[in-house]
């Protein structure tokens, strides 16, 4: 079942918002190609894709409190394998739950991140005791936030 027919139509209008809000603030560096998949209805392909020359360079999911779950994290797994640089973004309240997640199930991902909307967006780090990615060079990996 996909993740978004769980949503009310109130958490589907949150994850709408805080999808195309993350993908225009934090992925927006200059000659990246930052697409959405937020009205996809397919589980198989991340909320946010960015392509620098045409090469997927990072990933993230956007979660709101009711889809924070075992299968979703099941899900982070498999998105986590396929690019060097993916992000988890939950709301506020629900970091411990997904660092939680992250960790039973050994997901590889660049960052954990909290939002909030206090009217404007704001992207907190989380801090995980074990993080696992891959190693990146990439001049931009700091400018997402990969130094921690």
């Amino acid at each position: 079942m996909s993740h978004t027919s769980e949503l009310t139509t109130q958490d589907y209008c949150i994850h709408e918002l805080m999808v195309d809000a993350v993908a225009k603030s934090r992925f927006n560096l200059d000659g990246w190609n930052v697409t959405t998949n937020s009205r996809s209805e397919n589980d198989n392909i991340p909320d946010i894709v960015a392509k620098n020359q045409d090469e997927v360079v990072a990933t993230g999911v956007v979660e709101t409190s009711s889809t924070i779950s075992e299968e979703r994290a099941l899900q982070w797994k498999l998105f986590g394998k396929s690019c060097v640089r993916f992000y988890i973004f939950v709301p506020e309240g629900a970091e411990e739950t997904a660092a939680d997640l992250i960790t039973k199930y050994k997901v590889e991902c660049a960052g954990l991140r909290c939002y909030s909307m206090n009217g404007h967006l704001d992207v907190k780090p989380v801090y995980l005791k074990e993080i696992s990615c891959r190693d990146d060079d990439h001049t931009w990996w700091l400018s997402l936030g990969g130094s921690n």
